[in-house]
């Protein structure tokens, strides 16, 4: 039998009728499958879902704000820097924020961006720092306090700020040097919340000498000196 004989047969035409709608349902499956994987929101990273504002069963529109995502395996901390400290700031500078709903536990973290411009109200500039968070403790909104690094002074010769004092309006120190304190009058420079660096001193102040910190107020050149624990520290350098 050839083609013409086959669609001339009356006898085939409910083969014809069959194999049509077979194709009018595969086109069918066809449309439902597109529009079943349109129904599908795919995230633009994997995260936590919060704030969700529709339930199950709500019609939702294009468009339609429906939840936000939170990716809360780094976070991004904001701050605000007084205008006085914004120019000795730089990104990639470390940071060590406590926040008060984590009380003894310090973050590490890095200055991530700067905001060049200053509000007008407070007089301060944010800045963002990114803190690694894979354990989840850190949540969106949490207050935190911060210590930044600022200007990085490499190689110079620090002392306790302790160590420092004033007398007949010059700074020294006492070094410790065959069991006697030796006045040292000294020369300083950047300090910070615990160290000054040491610029110039009198009696060559080098890295590894014992300064004291306490009971020396009233202390004289040459003074014999008992060592007690955690009374004197060490000459550093960073």
């Amino acid at each position: 039998m050839n083609a013409a004989e086959f669609f001339a047969d009356p006898n085939k035409e409910p083969l014809l009728a069959l194999q049509s709608g077979l194709d009018q349902a595969y086109c069918r499956l066809q449309r439902a499958r597109q529009e079943y994987d349109a129904c599908s929101i795919m995230a633009p990273f994997g995260g936590v879902i919060g704030n969700l504002i529709i339930s199950e069963g709500d019609i939702v529109s294009a468009g339609q704000e429906c939840c936000q995502l939170f990716d809360l395996s780094k976070v991004n901390v904001v701050l605000g820097i007084i205008e006085t400290e914004i120019n000795s700031l730089e990104c990639d500078r470390r940071a060590e924020l406590e926040f008060a709903a984590i009380p003894g536990r310090i973050y590490e973290g890095q200055v991530f961006s700067i905001n060049p411009a200053i509000d007008e109200q407070s007089k301060t500039c944010r800045i963002s720092v990114r803190v690694d968070n894979q354990n989840g403790e850190i949540k969106a909104g949490m207050f935190a306090v911060a210590a930044i690094e600022q200007k990085i002074h490499p190689h110079v010769l620090m002392v306790p700020n302790a160590a420092i004092i004033e007398r007949d309006q010059r700074q020294l120190l006492f070094v410790v040097r065959g069991g006697a304190a030796k006045w040292c009058y000294v020369d300083t420079g950047f300090k910070n919340e615990t160290c000054t660096e040491i610029t110039r001193s009198s009696q060559n102040l080098q890295e590894g000498d014992s300064v004291i910190v306490s009971g020396h107020l009233t202390l004289v050149n040459d003074s014999p000196i008992v060592i007690v624990q955690n009374s004197n520290e060490e000459v550093s350098k960073q």
